[in-house]
């Protein structure tokens, strides 16, 4: 379980990064950056940080429901 759960927070960190660089898996995002000429959008990484968060959260629980049975 914990292999699962730290190669997921290592994806969560290379996106998290990836946003506040040159945001490779955000095509969009760095279009729309580009255009207003930010560096980030703060609601995305705001959003971003709630998400992975969660997401973590939710796999680690998942995880542990499925180790039980």
């Amino acid at each position: 379980m914990h292999e699962v759960v730290e190669a997921f927070r290592l994806k969560l960190t290379l996106f998290e990064r990836d946003l506040q660089g040159r945001k490779l898996h955000f095509p969009h995002l760095q279009q729309h950056c580009e255009k207003h000429r930010m560096r980030e959008d703060p609601l995305m990484r705001d959003y971003w940080q709630i998400i992975s968060r969660s997401d973590l959260e939710f796999l680690i629980l998942s995880l542990n429901g499925k180790r039980r049975k």
